[in-house]
């Protein structure tokens, strides 16, 4: 069995226009991966977060947790 988490589990996915979202809950990995285009060609960057950070950093959990609640309310007004 491969060590690879993406190998080994199917995420839960999330898509939008340029950014898409993987869930990796048994493995406690989220990743997000990012399309840019620019002069024909197509480039991804991808990072993946642990869940370990979250738990070992609460600043890093409630800076997460203040971006989501924050676009939430800002609505379309969110430029």
């Amino acid at each position: 069995m491969s060590t690879k988490f993406w190998e080994n589990e199917v995420p839960q996915t999330a898509e939008g226009r340029w950014l898409k979202l993987e869930y990796f809950p048994q493995h406690g990995k989220l990743t997000a991966t990012k399309t840019i285009r620019r002069d024909g060609a197509v480039k991804f960057k991808s990072i993946t977060m642990d869940k370990r950070d979250f738990l070992e950093s609460p600043e890093i959990a409630q800076l997460m947790e203040t971006v989501v609640n924050d676009w939430k309310e800002s609505g379309d007004n969110a430029r």
